[in-house]
């Protein structure tokens, strides 16, 4: 439920912005994940705009329910190279932090995304900073919404469904075109279903050592380059400039 909130928050600012609901283009739209933290890097990607879950508070219990107040957090950054003023109001055609924050206002509020949950409010308008980082002033705002829904108490494990596939998608070099609602099976060069077993094991820890778990089978291409590896692996014959992107593409 959480995760399809943050991304229907974000679907909805991408679909604002392909049908030209909003006279700009957000440089950066997605969930929030320390973006903020090296600033001097942050501001490349401003205007942007990041969404989180910051919480929930138990309300009532009823029968085999329990019913939550959810905290939603959106966090709107832009910039102006000319003075505090610009990065807040805009200028031209480029947003400042008050009109993104606005916007954001008037196309989450209101909105369910197709859940089973209450309309989402907007209950909170906080300026964080406006601050100079190196030539740009920044404007940063955090606009809080809250919604309710009730989860399913189950009072054993037997109540609970199995965990039998796990879906996937990929994209090869990572590009950005994967986007909420997940999964977007039509955007990935690649998709994975791993069926797992079912009946559990009785598993012996001697039977195991450290080495079998000891790195992710993708730690070898963090920070690869692409076409580089696959042009020294075991196909000699694939050049870098035969890569193509779409070639990929269903």
């Amino acid at each position: 439920m959480i995760s399809g909130i943050e991304n229907g928050m974000i679907k909805r600012w991408h679909d604002a912005m392909a049908l030209n609901a909003v006279p700009y283009r957000l440089k950066s739209l997605d969930s929030y994940g320390g973006q903020l933290d090296d600033m001097a890097q942050a501001v490349k990607a401003f205007p942007a705009l990041y969404v989180a879950f910051s919480g929930a508070t138990d309300l009532k219990h009823f029968n085999d329910r329990t019913y939550w107040l959810a905290r939603f957090s959106v966090i709107v950054a832009a910039t102006s190279l000319r003075n505090e003023q610009e990065s807040r109001q805009g200028h031209a055609n480029r947003p400042g932090s008050y009109q993104i924050a606005l916007d954001t206002i008037r196309l989450i509020g209101g909105q369910t995304f197709g859940l089973p949950i209450d309309p989402m409010k907007p209950v909170k308008f906080t300026p964080l900073a406006n601050n100079r980082v190196a030539r740009d002033i920044v404007s940063i705002i955090e606009i809080d919404f809250t919604t309710t829904f009730d989860i399913s108490l189950h009072g054993s494990l037997e109540a609970l469904s199995d965990f039998k596939l796990a879906h996937a998608n990929w994209e090869l070099p990572p590009f950005g075109r994967i986007v909420p609602p997940l999964p977007n099976d039509a955007a990935a060069d690649a998709i994975s279903d791993i069926h797992l077993p079912q009946g559990g094991y009785d598993l012996d820890p001697d039977d195991f050592s450290s080495d079998d778990f000891n790195t992710s089978p993708l730690e070898d291409f963090k920070g690869a380059d692409f076409n580089q590896d696959f042009e020294t692996a075991d196909n000699p014959d694939f050049k870098k400039d035969n890569f193509n992107p779409g070639d990929f593409e269903e």
